[in-house]
């Protein structure tokens, strides 16, 4: 159960929609849930009964959740959802040092993630202090727990919200091999595809061979094999 409805007039009751679960990896009864529009939820007895905690947060989309598997009391929220609920905007990255009982923004001291959509927030395991963020305009990259950020792929949409950059995902072993999905539909097209670095992000190529031409894929999931980094 989510909090008071949000009724959209194109959508309807817009609250309860469920965008993200992050599993506490010290302790498997706390899961965290992303709303759009109820912002993020937490429960301590494996889902049977949850609680909102970020209801005085700037903005209660949430697209991403992040818990940092060195310390399980660090969560991170991605604000902002597209394609769900009327495509809600965001106010920029959550960050929560105490298990999601406060939190505060981070990294957003310019504004550029102001009105945009965080679609995923990955943490490199083997570094904890290094994040990716997946977003309507780009993939962004933090080496400082999400402190500041910097642009590592640019793809600037002229109407909010439209897509950008869906998922991301790193090789376990190689933390350095880097696959994103685009996915974008504007004014110009549709554009949809994969991404691969093997630099962190430095330099990127668009892999087509065996996929659909682009425009011809819509939202595109990824997930790699933990036991074959091979197999995205």
């Amino acid at each position: 159960m989510g909090p008071m409805p949000i009724q959209s007039p194109y959508y309807g009751n817009s609250a309860g929609l469920v965008t993200a679960i992050a599993v506490d990896p010290i302790d498997s009864s706390t899961v965290y849930a992303g709303t759009v529009g109820g912002g993020v939820w937490k429960s301590t007895n494996a889902g049977t009964t949850w609680k909102p905690i970020s209801d005085q947060a700037p903005s209660l989309a949430i697209g991403s959740v992040a818990i940092d598997p060195s310390n399980h009391l660090i969560v991170y929220a991605g604000t902002g959802a597209a394609n769900d609920g009327g495509s809600q905007l965001g106010a920029g990255v959550l960050k929560s040092l105490d298990g999601g009982a406060s939190w505060s923004v981070v990294g957003n001291a310019d504004g550029s993630f102001y009105g945009r959509t965080i679609h995923q927030l990955v943490i490199v395991p083997q570094n904890p202090s290094l994040l990716y963020a997946t977003t309507d305009i780009g993939i962004f990259k933090s080496a400082d727990g999400g402190a500041s950020w910097s642009s590592i792929y640019a793809f600037f949409s002229s109407s909010y919200s439209s897509g950008g950059i869906a998922e991301l995902v790193l090789d376990p072993g190689t933390p350095a091999t880097v696959v994103a999905a685009v996915y974008y539909t504007g004014s110009t097209g549709r554009v949809s595809g994969i991404l691969r670095s093997i630099d962190g992000g430095a330099t990127w190529t668009t892999v087509t061979s065996g996929l659909p031409a682009s425009g011809s894929a819509n939202r595109i999931s990824l997930a790699i094999s933990a036991s074959n980094h091979l197999r995205v």
